[in-house]
């Protein structure tokens, strides 16, 4: 993935959630769709949970309701049994009232007991319908299997009476409650569904995306990665309900075990955290710090599974305040020590940082409930899943290019370990070693081969007279003219000294004699210059050998080196030929 597709994937991604996103919080926010209870509510907390409905609904208590003024009910992290009072009268806008299709919905998902006090219309002032909701109700819940409790409302009940809701449970009581009818909530119904399964969607293909690189590449970040989207997934599933959609046994269990899944989702974001930055070796201080926080992990994961469920909420909601200052932290230090960070995991772990503030704000009551702080970290999970995605594809990016630097480098090396520096020929350990496998070729299949031996006439001479600067100018020319004649399938060596060699595959002394011809006259119309302004020029013996069968490589270098010495005998600037015959 270069950098520009890196780059419109993630703005695709983010607009498609945005805009998703704003569909579905516009469709829950909207006023022409539902009316609010808060700010005509009035509310009672209380701090035993042991008041029974006839004691809060008696007039002796009346006064005890305080008016809540606020859209939201704001109860925060507690086990109180928290009551509500309000007349659907004075908040629903329309009249009349009866014969409406009566929706009650409480816009978070994660409560343990929820009881719905409804009076009904006739002369009895004691007759109540009594709905119930909630985790702790099991398959008897009179709630509907939407992602959050919604409760029918009775078509008789009495709108001008109080009316009176009470909800307890080990996790947070911030929400909204609102009014609606069934023809008006259908297309919240539809957004909220489209927008969960988009988010789900992208999630979910980050997995599959994840999973396969890690399948290809067998690197373990992509695992924990996946392992972590997993988690994740099921932790903000179970905690906004998206599983009612599916099976409401199974939502009930996962939301009853919702704790347990949000200490998974942060140890295993620590697993891959720890992987990706390699804070052993980039941050080794950190090191006892991730295994305190693993351990609080583990500690609230037994209190949880210890029916000390409050508690262990209290520690997941410190933990995910914590962990993203944790990972700027890793981050600061792996970078300080020389760690490449990628842009896309520091924005990633910007957004969760930001996401996760808002969720634990929220959650203690600090700032308001509602559909954009509920689902501030789906959003964010999404969107960072695809800005990890995004960092370990830079990772694996990053690792590709050391590993070709490292792959040329090594081909650099390889060049200069079988060349002459010089004259940039192949030197003699690598013409030995070529030499071995086209002879044993050569043997083998019975194609031709011919060496061919090159000497500069008279060269100790050049040194003596122009100095050793025009001797290696000789030699570089040489050089030059020999890679220019000989095919790219050829092997032409420095062997020492003034002498050259070239081994050429799949020709008879013939052919190889053409070249070497061309050679030898190419160099002896080069004119050199030294630097006080005198020329001179050289020339070149050449002895050529063909191979026949049963030769050895150190024989058939001796036919060409005798082959060479003849030329030398016979005055020099000539080539003789041992064809082998």
């Amino acid at each position: 993935m270069n950098r520009w597709g890196r780059r419109i994937g993630l703005l695709v991604a983010a607009w498609g959630v945005a805009i998703t996103a704003a569909g579905a919080f516009q469709g829950a926010e909207g006023g022409d769709r539902t009316v609010h209870v808060g700010p005509r509510a009035q509310v009672y907390v209380d701090a035993t949970g042991s008041r029974s409905f006839d004691e809060i609904a008696s007039a002796a208590f009346r006064d005890q309701f305080s008016a809540n003024d606020a859209r939201h009910f704001g109860f925060g992290l507690s086990r109180n049994a928290n009551w509500i009072r309000f007349r659907i009268v004075d908040v629903w806008p329309e009249a009349p009232i009866e014969g409406k299709d009566l929706l009650l919905a409480l816009t978070y998902a994660s409560f343990g007991d929820i009881r719905v006090y409804l009076p009904i219309a006739g002369a009895d002032p004691d007759a109540w319908t009594v709905l119930k909701g909630g985790i702790d109700q099991g398959p008897a819940r009179d709630d509907t299997g939407f992602v959050f409790p919604l409760f029918n409302l009775p078509a008789d009940v009495a709108p001008d009476r109080d009316a009176y809701v009470r909800i307890q449970g080990p996790f947070t009581s911030n929400f909204q409650m609102v009014l609606t009818d069934s023809a008006r909530f259908e297309p919240l119904k539809l957004r909220t569904v489209l927008f969960l399964a988009f988010v789900f969607g992208v999630m979910g293909a980050m997995v599959f995306y994840n999973l396969i690189l890690f399948v290809m590449l067998r690197n373990a970040n992509y695992l924990w990665y996946v392992f972590y989207l997993i988690a994740m997934m099921t932790y903000q599933g179970a905690i906004i309900g998206v599983f009612k959609l599916i099976s409401v046994p199974a939502a009930d269990f996962l939301t009853a075990h919702v704790v347990l899944l949000c200490f998974l989702a942060m140890a295993s974001y620590l697993m891959f955290s720890w992987s990706f930055l390699a804070v052993p070796r980039t941050a080794p201080g950190l090191k006892m710090l991730y295994r305190v926080v693993w351990a609080g992990c583990l500690f609230g994961a037994l209190f949880a599974l210890g029916a000390k469920v409050y508690q262990a909420n209290l520690l997941a909601y410190a933990g995910g305040v914590l962990l993203p200052f944790l990972l700027f932290a890793t981050v600061a230090v792996s970078y300080r020590n020389g760690h490449w960070i990628s842009r896309y995991y520091l924005l990633a772990v910007s957004v969760l940082l930001v996401s996760v503030l808002i969720f634990a704000l929220r959650g203690f009551g600090v700032i308001e409930h509602s559909i954009y702080t509920v689902y501030s970290v789906l959003v964010a999970a999404a969107l960072e899943s695809v800005l990890f995605s995004f960092a370990l594809a830079d990772r694996f990016s990053r690792l590709q290019s050391q590993h070709r630097t490292l792959q040329e480098r090594e081909k650099e090396l390889s060049r200069i370990s079988i060349t002459d520096e010089l004259t940039g020929l192949f030197n003699r350990r690598h013409f030995d070693d070529m030499l071995q496998h086209a002879t044993e070729f050569a043997q083998g299949t019975g194609d031709s081969l011919c060496l061919v031996f090159m000497d500069i006439d008279h060269f100790k001479g050049v040194n003596d007279r122009h100095g050793h600067l025009a001797g290696d100018e000789v030699l570089r020319v040489l050089g030059a003219i020999i890679r220019r004649r000989v095919r790219t399938s050829d092997f032409p060596c420095r062997i020492g000294g003034e002498e050259f060699g070239v081994l050429m595959l799949h020709t008879d002394v013939a052919g190889a004699g053409n070249v070497a011809e061309r050679i030898r006259l190419s160099f002896g119309a080069q004119v050199f210059a030294t630097s006080d302004g005198e020329s001179f020029s050289a020339t070149l013996s050449v002895g050529i050998a063909g191979y026949r069968a049963g030769l050895t490589p150190h024989a058939f270098i001796q036919m060409a080196d005798e082959a060479l010495y003849r030329a030398k005998a016979a005055g020099r600037d000539c080539i003789v030929v041992d064809d082998g015959r």
